[in-house]
């Protein structure tokens, strides 16, 4: 099989992977399910809109006591004129840029949180969110792109460096916060990395358990010792569903694991770790 290219280049990249027609099959299924994983991803951005939105509107509405007339009854906050539901006027992002950026650099910050916290417990998505929800509201109109991923990028790196006490001390299977790997890596996917989307479409189908070993050791770079201490299992557990999840990747894909790990998840690692 053709050897890919280490790592998935930018949104802009022009390069692309050398496509073979061994495992088709894996690479048209994993089409379709990159497909469906960008629409529910999708999804999360739509819900973190409107979640914005109800944020900005329950701080700009005005106080009670704001609307006491000079006579003393008080007036309906239904009825408060419509420049004091909005930012506009007031020097900050209106509705169509806030979800400008959040469209935008929404994927970006998801993918630096989890570099920044490679820990299958930290909830990246939740974090991610949260901070969207916190400095969007805030910013001035005329806010740059990089300006917004900056302080974004800020808080959403505080909120998680708050948590790890919390989530670095869970234990079990139940605590992983599994995340799709077509979705955390769709936005950098140009059209000719099908055989990148099929592998990782391989792994998001493993069964929970050898699911979260496989991406603990091979997309997190963690040891087996580590792995079987966080999800309560024994280390010879742990290596019995790293081999079970390296056969049904195979399987699946038509292309031995090894080729997998080599051209992407552990270049992945290094470069992680080189950032770090």
């Amino acid at each position: 099989m053709s050897s890919n290219p280490p790592l998935c280049p930018s949104p802009n990249g022009d390069s692309s992977s050398q496509t073979t027609t061994e495992g088709a099959p894996a690479v048209s299924a994993a089409i379709g399910d990159a497909g469906l994983a960008a629409k529910v991803d999708e999804a999360i951005v739509d819900d973190l809109v409107d979640e914005v939105d109800e944020v900005l509107e329950a701080e700009s509405k005005p106080e009670v006591d704001d609307l006491v007339d000079a006579d003393g009854p008080c007036i309906n906050a239904d009825a408060a004129p419509e420049a004091e539901t909005g930012p506009e006027g007031n020097g900050l992002i209106d509705v169509s840029r806030r979800r400008e950026l959040m469209h935008g650099l929404f994927h970006q910050v998801r993918f630096e949180l989890c570099d920044a916290f490679a820990d299958p417990r930290c909830n990246i998505t939740r974090f991610t969110m949260d901070a969207f929800t916190q400095v969007l509201p805030k910013l001035p109109a005329d806010v740059s792109n990089t300006e917004a991923y900056e302080k974004l990028m800020d808080v959403a790196v505080q909120l998680a460096a708050d948590d790890r006490p919390r989530f670095e001390n869970l234990r079990g299977i139940s605590e992983i916060q599994f995340l799709s790997l077509q979705v955390l890596y769709g936005f950098k996917f140009t059209k000719g990395h099908d055989e990148f989307r099929a592998w990782l479409a391989a792994v998001d189908d493993l069964p929970e358990k050898e699911g979260a070993v496989f991406q603990m050791i091979a997309f997190y770079g963690w040891k087996n010792a580590d792995t079987a201490s966080v999800l309560n299992i024994s280390e010879g557990q742990a290596s019995k569903l790293m081999a079970r999840a390296k056969k049904q990747l195979t399987a699946a894909t038509g292309v031995p694991v090894e080729e997998l790990r080599e051209s992407f998840f552990d270049v992945e690692i290094a470069r992680r770790n080189q950032k770090q």
